[in-house]
């Protein structure tokens, strides 16, 4: 009995880890070829594809942000990423670390508050800089752009 009241607290815990707000984050596709958008949510939920967007379409989504992270890419192998967390304010990071793959934009609607990598070198800084991180208050909404 007590192994169980330790599993479920301990699930407890890691949802509640995830379960932040939702968020309206819209994925937009400026690319000359289709994009597929995934998302990499939390210990719990796993990887999904959320759409497949060609050239010029709109997707947007509604997504539960909280402590762990959530990011998203292009494809199930995409490098440049997108990611979220969120504990009072909401945080959000364009990164290139594992590589370079597209040009992604995030910008925070109602903040002005943008993030920009175009290339491997993140429009211009240097090499050791692998990304960009934005904070803005809590229960934002995003636009999250494919070659901007």
């Amino acid at each position: 009995m007590r192994e169980v009241r330790s599993l479920l607290v301990l699930l407890l815990v890691a949802t509640s880890l995830h379960a932040g707000g939702p968020r309206l984050i819209e994925f937009v596709n400026n690319c000359a070829s289709q994009v597929q958008v995934w998302r990499q949510a939390g210990l719990l939920t796993g990887a999904s594809s959320e759409a497949y967007l060609e050239s010029g379409q709109r997707f947007t989504g509604n997504y539960s942000i909280g402590l762990l992270p959530t990011s998203f890419t292009n494809g199930v192998d995409g490098l440049t990423q997108v990611t979220f967390r969120s504990f009072l304010i909401d945080r959000f990071e364009l990164d290139v670390s594992r590589g370079f793959d597209i040009a992604m934009k995030v910008e925070a609607r109602a903040e002005d508050s943008v993030l920009v990598c175009k290339d491997a070198n993140c429009a211009g800084e240097s090499t050791s800089m692998v990304g960009f991180v934005g904070e803005v208050p809590y229960n934002g909404n995003f636009t999250i752009t494919f070659c901007p």
